[in-house]
């Protein structure tokens, strides 16, 4: 890759590092990449860093949503660096992550590599960066060279067996100030500013819809989650109140022994929930007198007769 100046080197590492492919054809290889149509110009900006390549467009069918979408693709021939590349990152033809180019990289291909790959959620302004072609332990000697090179702490995440690199708040910042630096120096379209997250005055309609959306799912999830509640509350009321029917009407148990079946303290709070539902007392003088009554054969306490005592004074005064 000598032929190549330094910038055409980062674009290329970068561009391969992420979306770019380097394909056989015959002795030598040539670079492909496609995106969608809305990053055109993304294309027709990394084109100036590939001498004689060309852009193409193609629509793919989408056949489960029915849908046509619109693709742009850039093609560079057949040249030898690509063929020198391709030996580096295939070489047993399955792309794996070169340790002696990683190193190599510098702000311009890490800006490459995460204008292809990555994402910033703007609720959060944080970074990740999809490395789902890559071995778990090819992301650990990224999330490492990071860390080494620019003392960005990510970490290696995993979803649906894939992985990915995410930034913390401070790894974020870092990221942000080299992507500003770098949409400047090197004029990236304005199409792509949206990936500076809230660097960029364009995304502020976007973050209050992001919000609003953010606030709308949270007041669905709570009314589910509520009704979910009562739903489950209902529920045990109702088993409860069964549970009540049975034992006092069914098993003729007194209050006192419902209440404390059921893990009351209080024959009272049986009176509150049958009150509640209109449940009507068994004949009083069975329910209530002799060995079915929780309070029979037991004497007050001196305190309470002291008590009861002076109440009965009070009431005569």
């Amino acid at each position: 890759m000598n032929e190549l100046n330094a910038d055409k080197k980062q674009v290329l590492i970068g561009s391969v590092l992420g979306d770019g492919y380097l394909i056989e054809n015959g002795q030598n290889c040539y670079f492909e990449e496609t995106h969608s149509i809305k990053q055109e110009d993304y294309l027709q900006w990394k084109r100036n860093y590939f001498p004689k390549s060309k852009i193409s467009y193609r629509v793919f069918n989408n056949y489960k949503l029915g849908k046509k979408y619109q693709a742009v693709k850039l093609r560079a021939p057949n040249a030898p660096h690509f063929t020198e590349l391709r030996e580096v990152f295939y070489p047993n033809g399955k792309k794996v992550l070169p340790k002696e180019l990683l190193n190599k990289i510098n702000e311009l291909g890490l800006t490459v590599w995460y204008l292809d790959d990555g994402h910033i959620n703007l609720l959060s302004n944080l970074i990740n960066i999809s490395t789902d072609n890559y071995s778990f332990d090819e992301n650990y000697l990224i999330k490492e060279f990071l860390e080494k090179k620019w003392g960005m702490k990510v970490k290696v995440a995993k979803r649906k067996n894939k992985y990915y690199l995410t930034f913390d708040r401070i790894a974020s910042d870092k990221m942000l100030s080299i992507l500003e630096k770098i949409f400047e120096k090197y004029c990236i379209p304005e199409s792509l500013k949206y990936k500076l997250g809230r660097l960029w005055e364009g995304n502020k309609e976007k973050l209050e819809e992001e919000k609003r959306k953010k606030n709308k799912y949270k007041k669905a999830w709570r009314a589910k989650k509520r009704k979910t509640r009562l739903k489950e509350k209902s529920k045990k009321q109702k088993e409860r109140l069964d549970r009540i029917k049975e034992l006092y009407y069914k098993k003729e148990k007194s209050l006192y022994e419902v209440a404390q079946e059921l893990g009351y303290g209080s024959h009272v709070t049986i009176l509150k929930i049958m009150k509640k539902h209109r449940l009507k007392r068994r004949n009083l003088s069975e329910a209530c007198s002799g060995d079915k009554n929780g309070f029979f054969g037991k004497r007050h306490s001196k305190e309470t007769k002291k008590k009861i005592s002076k109440a009965k004074k009070k009431k005569g005064d």
